[in-house]
């Protein structure tokens, strides 16, 4: 397992023993890096993770390297990067969000470099006291991501691998405060969302969509 630890990057942890058996970057001091804020494991390979950080830069690292990361990429955002996760089917694709009101959509599908393919403006800001938006892909999809929002009535909204709104999901009567946090059943599609108040919603996977990016197949939410 991997874990953030602000000051010194990131570790990675035997569970079963509870001892450190690599740090990245390998030392405390390498501040060019900035503090990070979230970390991603690849899906199909275990070897890369990616890590966003407050110096607008997300990095994929290759778990065999401890000094340098594989690729940098510090042109993608111009603030601080809350949310970097791959996508679970191939990992070919991943979603950033930031505090630039930004979200982007990444290619690693050459397995050497992240490569900007999507942006678009998102209202990200969440402030000092609620928790940072966390984009969470979809199960067994490459193609479709969730994201809270800022937005009144308050909601979750699902996207498309071209960034493009395809859904909405609310519940006035209920739900009063910004979902930062999401996670999806691996198996069922129910979805818990929350935020750092300490309660959680439970969402139904009735009522979906359909993402119809042009030349896949339609991906059921």
């Amino acid at each position: 397992s991997s874990g953030i630890n602000a000051e010194y990057g990131v570790h990675v942890v035997d569970t079963r023993s509870h001892v450190i058996s690599a740090q990245y970057p390998a030392e405390a001091n390498q501040t060019e890096y900035g503090s990070l804020w979230c970390v991603s494991c690849h899906p199909r390979d275990e070897n890369y993770f990616a890590t966003g950080s407050n110096n607008h830069t997300v990095a994929v690292w290759d778990a065999r390297n401890t000094v340098n990361p594989l690729h940098v990429a510090g042109d993608v955002h111009t603030k601080t990067i809350s949310s970097a996760p791959f996508d679970p089917v191939t990992g070919n694709n991943m979603v950033t969000v930031a505090y630039d009101d930004k979200i982007a959509k990444l290619s690693f599908a050459d397995r050497t470099k992240l490569v900007l393919e999507e942006r678009v403006y998102h209202v990200n800001e969440t402030g000092r006291w609620l928790s940072k938006f966390q984009a969470a892909w979809y199960p067994g999809s490459d193609t479709v991501f969730a994201l809270g929002s800022m937005a009144r009535p308050r909601r979750l909204e699902f996207y498309n691998a071209k960034l493009a709104m395809v859904q909405t999901r609310t519940n006035s009567e209920v739900l009063g405060s910004i979902q930062s946090l999401i996670r999806f059943h691996p198996v069922t599609g129910v979805i818990a969302t929350g935020n750092a108040s300490g309660y959680v919603t439970l969402w139904t996977a009735e009522g979906g969509a359909k993402e119809e990016a042009e030349g896949e197949e339609a991906a059921k939410l």
